[in-house]
């Protein structure tokens, strides 16, 4: 799919799995995902995430994390529950901000930007490559410091998701222009 090549090729170099080379700036974005996997146990994509997040805080990679993910009741709210696993790992309270609107990863990077000009990316490597091609179309100063993938197969349904979700991305923002809505 010319989708996915031009998505990957076009933001690979801005991707970091290594602590030490990922500049610092004021604010890390960590997108959502549910602490826990459909059949019950902890979800490693959460996991990894708020992992990478305190990683960047205590090192003074960044001085703020933005929690962006969605609520959809009070037994379901992604960024509270990041905020509880970021505050287990000694980040303060008052370094973290919540965006419970973040409903996709569209969402998340424009109500980011509407208060910070750019900003570190926190998922892992297969959904940052969208998430900073988004980000560019937008004229977001972003990059990537990659969470750590769980395995090779701890879930291909992720993976393949993402594969469609590029195309998608393409098309919101080239053919459908529907990035103006986020704008009003």
């Amino acid at each position: 799919m010319v989708s996915n090549f031009w998505i990957i090729n076009s933001t690979s170099h801005k991707i970091f799995t290594e602590l030490s080379d990922v500049p610092n700036k004021e604010i890390a974005l960590v997108f959502g995902t549910s602490k826990y996997k459909t059949g019950g146990g902890n979800n490693l994509f959460f996991d990894n995430r708020i992992e990478a997040a305190a990683k960047l805080y205590h090192s003074k990679k960044v001085y703020k994390i933005l929690l962006s993910g969605t609520r959809d009741s009070k037994y379901y709210d992604e960024t509270k529950d990041m905020k509880a696993a970021l505050m287990a790992l000694e980040v303060p309270e008052s370094a973290i901000i919540l965006d419970d609107k973040g409903f996709r990863t569209l969402d998340s990077i424009v109500n980011g930007k509407k208060v910070y000009h750019g900003f570190i990316l926190i998922t892992q490597r297969y959904h940052a490559y969208r998430a900073l091609f988004i980000s560019s179309y937008l004229e977001v100063d972003a990059i990537c410091f990659a969470a750590e993938f769980p395995s090779e197969d701890y879930s291909y349904v992720t993976v393949i998701r993402e594969v469609f979700a590029r195309p998608k991305a393409v098309l919101d923002l080239y053919v459908l222009n529907n990035v103006n809505d986020f704008w009003r």
